[in-house]
């Protein structure tokens, strides 16, 4: 299979017109799932939706999924390649990066919306969350305290599919920065754990 058809399937929107074949893309699967709880990529929000903490956790998955093909590592990802992804692609500051991966960490490993950071010779650092999904909500990330965030559901379907296409962009360039290591690092992550056989 070549490069440009490893992204093309890779990249493949939920919903266009496409041969079904065996093989589906990780990130094709997990977007055409997240359709069915945050309704049509191209709508900005949809009055009832089924399952947000889901919905959620499975854009930060996605988040991780697009950090790997950046960096070319199908495991043994970190906390800076997920920060890196989103400051690079996602254009978050690090703050925010920071924030999110918190908030991504309170999700996968709490199965809540509290956590704690632990960073070496300084005192550990808690993070509360709170998960608003009213329309009304144009803020990614509000900060309410010192330690608590409010974060916008539907800012964070917005992100995580400008992430998508920004990837996709990059890897499509020839004339974006690193072009090359980027293609190489996505097939290597791609070939690994990029597909899934439908029967």
């Amino acid at each position: 299979m070549t490069v440009d058809r490893h992204i093309i399937d890779c990249f493949c929107a939920p919903r266009a017109q496409r041969s079904p074949g065996p093989n589906r893309s990780v990130l094709f699967l997990l977007r055409r799932d997240l359709e069915k709880l945050y309704g049509a990529e191209s709508r900005k929000h949809i009055r009832t939706h089924k399952a947000p903490m889901l919905a959620v956790l499975g854009m930060m998955a996605g988040i991780e999924l697009l950090a790997k093909f950046n960096t070319g590592k199908a495991t043994q990802t970190t906390n800076n390649d997920f920060k890196e992804f989103l400051v690079g692609y996602g254009n978050l500051t690090r703050a925010k990066a920071e924030v999110l991966y918190q908030y991504r960490c309170a999700l996968a490993h709490s199965y809540g919306l509290y956590t704690m950071k632990r960073a070496s010779g300084k005192r550990p650092r808690s993070f509360k969350f709170s998960l608003d999904d009213s329309p009304r909500c144009s803020c990614l990330i509000e900060k309410l305290s010192y330690n608590h965030y409010v974060i916008s559901f539907w800012q964070m379907k917005q992100l995580f599919l400008h992430c998508v296409e920004s990837l996709k962009a990059c890897l499509r360039s020839p004339d974006s920065r690193n072009h090359r290591m980027l293609v190489k690092n996505f097939v290597r992550v791609v070939k690994r754990i990029g597909y899934i056989r439908i029967s």
